[in-house]
Order: C-alpha cells, then sequence, then structure tokens
C-alpha cells in the first residue's frame, strides 16, 4: 500500500505539472494577441489591478509581497503619468524574526527605488513564529496623489460596470 501511494503521488504531481505548461502556454496564447505596449491596455490593466489591490482610502498606493506585480505597478505609473521613481515612498510590513537592512536592500534592489525610501515596521504577534525563507514581507509602494487613485479607480469601476451590467 505504501509503494502505490508513492507511485500515485508521483503520478499526481506529474498531471499537476502537465497542468500548469498546459495554463501558461492558454496565457501566452492570449497575450501573444495583445498589444501590451498600447497606453490604453496598460492603463486598463493598471486600473483593474489597483481595485484588486490599491488603497482606496486618501492615497495612491498598492502592497504585494510579489515584486513582480509592485513593479508593474511602478512601471506603469512611470509610462502613463511620468512618476518619478525617486519619489515613491516604501513601507515594509515585516515578521518579528526579519532583519530589516536585508529586507529593505532586497526590495530597493527588486524594485529600483532607493534604499532610503524604504521605512520597515515589524509585526510584533510574530514572536513565537518562524518566517519561511523565502518570505520577504509586504511592500507598500505610495506616491501620494489622490487624483491620481481616484482617475485608475473610476477607470477600474466603471469597465466593470460596461462589462457586467452589458
Amino acid at each position: 500500500m505504501v509503494k502505490a501511494r508513492e507511485k500515485a503521488a508521483v503520478w499526481h504531481k506529474d498531471q499537476k505539472k502537465r497542468r500548469l505548461i498546459e495554463a501558461k502556454q492558454q496565457a501566452l496564447s492570449v497575450l501573444s494577441q495583445i498589444d501590451t505596449h498600447n497606453r490604453h491596455t496598460l492603463e486598463l490593466a493598471l486600473s483593474m489591478l489597483y481595485l484588486g489591490e490599491g488603497d482606496k482610502t486618501q492615497q495612491t498606493s498598492m502592497g504585494s509581497s510579489s515584486p513582480i506585480i509592485l513593479k508593474f505597478f511602478i512601471k506603469a505609473l512611470y509610462t502613463l503619468y511620468g512618476l518619478n521613481i525617486a519619489d515613491l515612498k516604501c513601507e515594509l510590513h515585516l515578521r518579528s524574526d526579519q532583519k530589516e537592512k536585508n529586507i529593505k536592500q532586497y526590495w530597493s534592489n527588486k524594485l529600483d527605488i532607493p534604499y532610503d525610501n524604504f521605512q520597515a515596521y515589524k509585526d510584533k504577534r510574530t514572536t513565537k513564529s518562524k518566517t519561511y525563507q523565502s518570505y520577504k514581507g509586504v511592500c507598500v509602494v505610495r506616491c501620494g496623489n489622490i487624483a491620481l487613485q481616484r482617475k485608475i479607480v473610476h477607470l477600474g469601476q466603471e469597465f466593470c460596470k460596461i462589462v457586467a451590467l452589458g
């Protein structure tokens, strides 16, 4: 029975790998038909991401533990609105056992934002648990332009209405 379970686990892992490859190929096929350099496409993509991940209060900011999501956010802000990347401020939300200096350097390198533009806050509730090696906290990127935030949110909301309500 043990050998059968091991064999089944290998088979299931292989099947999952195949499904992941197929999903990626399907995604790449869709992307090959979209002009990703089109300004309107980029602005719509930014607005949809912002509806899900962005701050809807009194600032333009987005938080994520994914460097590629934040890199997209920064690149879109720069490309569409000419925001100066050096003016962006970042907040890091870390677990208590993480080394602040190392994590600041990690995010600074990943996002091409100056090291001094980062502040870090540690969650004291995490003192009794160990952090996974690959977890680099949550980074919140802020640009502080409320007019921009309003435009991005309204674009996403209006697009959703058009699609959902016909």
